[in-house]
């Protein structure tokens, strides 16, 4: 087990996981409930306990989703199995995916990408290409740069442009927009909800 994956099973052997609200993503039953996305097949980068990909697959989705810890893997297991869906999870770190079979129309995270940006984002632009193709969805959240007070800004924060350069490789915008989150806290963060669509070709 890498250092990493130690590090994220001992954060969700805590009862109370602050980054974790126990609820679906409202950016993503939005879009889900505006048809933006219709029902297909999907994939959930780094799924924590399944909140997100449970909802999907009570929607009519076919998930596949997976994460660094094993622990938020068994997790998610249990909570599809208490509403009786199928979900396709898995242990994997995002950098060593196996095979999944053909690209994915829609491919989202809930707040992996700033943890891996500054990681390897070419990297993970690579795996992001691999698991889409041209006219692919892909929804993120990231931490936002406009937070009034900068002792409130958080770590990896980004700008509306910052956020689409680091994208703009492989995805035309869709939809970008400032949205709160709550924590199990109770806090709000600022946050930007970007939807993007894969290009049809890309710059060589």
């Amino acid at each position: 087990m890498s250092e990493n994956a130690a590090a994220w099973d001992t954060a969700f052997a805590r009862p109370e996981r602050r980054w974790e609200s126990g609820e679906p993503w409202d950016e993503l039953q939005s879009i889900a409930r505006e048809g933006l996305v219709k029902p297909c097949r999907v994939l959930e980068l780094g799924c924590g306990s399944g909140v997100d990909a449970v909802f999907l697959a009570t929607q009519g989705f076919e998930v596949t989703a997976f994460d660094i810890s094993k622990l938020a893997i068994e997790q998610a297991q249990g909570r599809a199995s208490k509403v009786a869906v199928s979900v396709g999870f898995f242990q994997a770190d995002v950098f060593q995916l196996p095979e999944l079979g053909p690209p994915f129309p829609f491919v989202f995270d809930r707040g992996l990408y700033p943890q891996v940006r500054k990681l390897n984002l070419e990297g993970f632009r690579e795996v992001l290409a691999r698991v889409t193709q041209p006219g692919s969805l892909y929804l993120t959240m990231a931490p936002n740069a406009q937070v009034g007070d900068p002792s409130r800004r958080p770590p990896q924060a980004l700008s509306a442009d910052g956020l689409y350069r680091e994208f703009s490789p492989l995805f035309d915008l869709v939809r970008l927009h400032e949205c709160m989150v709550k924590m199990t806290t109770q806090q709000e963060h600022l946050v930007w909800s970007a939807l993007l669509r894969r290009k049809s070709s890309s710059p060589q």
